[in-house]
């Protein structure tokens, strides 16, 4: 769910088709381990299949880096913590995939506050991207049965553009919940989102610094793994 921290790690890659790639796993509901093998094991011709490619293994390779540091398992923890201190638990079942997302997503938001020209750049460059092209790269992995829910995602990312209102709190804390529902289907009342929100504000003033050295952390590591 960090789209912008994907972008922000690899801004120097000058392929627009790259840069879809790195967030084309979290926008595809059907992407499995089946669909990783198939495209782990797809041997492209066309330079914006290779970029795509490309992409989608830099994404994984950031993920398994980021979700095993000691760091995001922290930020993971005071979350939680915040949430209890709010006897927040009960009301939102799968708590730990809430605190998981959420750090992902506070990610993207600091990374907003810090360079608000990032937004604009991440839309510019996905706009580039064709479809067409796209569609191929599915047929060809032998994944085409994914590409209708995906682009449907896809069409409705880039014309709602949400990641630009990140930075309001309320629209921030609504992005969070509704992807927490999506994939739990749990909903919650007036009094817990608005509980949930100081939550989440709380634990951004209380971990300002590390989660704007998050990706930085990601970035030198990146170095030696690759």
């Amino acid at each position: 769910m960090n789209f912008l921290s994907h972008y922000f790690i690899d801004c120097d890659n000058p392929s627009a088709y790259f840069k879809f790639g790195l967030i084309m796993p979290d926008l595809n509901k059907g992407f499995n381990q089946l669909m990783r093998k198939k495209v782990a094991s797809y041997h492209p011709e066309l330079g914006e299949h290779f970029a795509i490619s490309q992409g989608i293994s830099k994404h994984q390779l950031t993920d398994k880096i980021f979700h095993s540091l000691p760091e995001f398992e922290l930020l993971q923890a005071n979350l939680k913590s915040e949430l209890k201190s709010l006897q927040l638990l009960e009301a939102l079942p799968r708590s730990w995939f809430l605190a998981h997302i959420a750090v992902e997503m506070m990610i993207d938001r600091t990374l907003l506050k810090l360079y608000p020209h990032l937004c604009v750049e991440f839309y510019e460059t996905l706009a580039i991207v064709s479809q067409p092209a796209v569609e191929k790269y599915f047929a060809e992995t032998g994944c085409n049965h994914l590409y209708g829910d995906f682009f449907g995602n896809f069409k409705t990312f880039t014309e709602r553009r949400f990641l630009q209102y990140y930075p309001r709190d309320d629209h921030f804390t609504e992005a969070l919940l509704g992807a927490w529902y999506r994939a739990t289907g749990n909903k919650v009342n007036a009094d817990v989102r608005l509980k949930t929100q100081e939550a989440l504000l709380e634990f951004e003033h209380q971990n300002a610094n590390l989660l704007q050295d998050m990706p930085q952390i990601v970035i030198q590591l990146l170095k030696t793994a690759t």
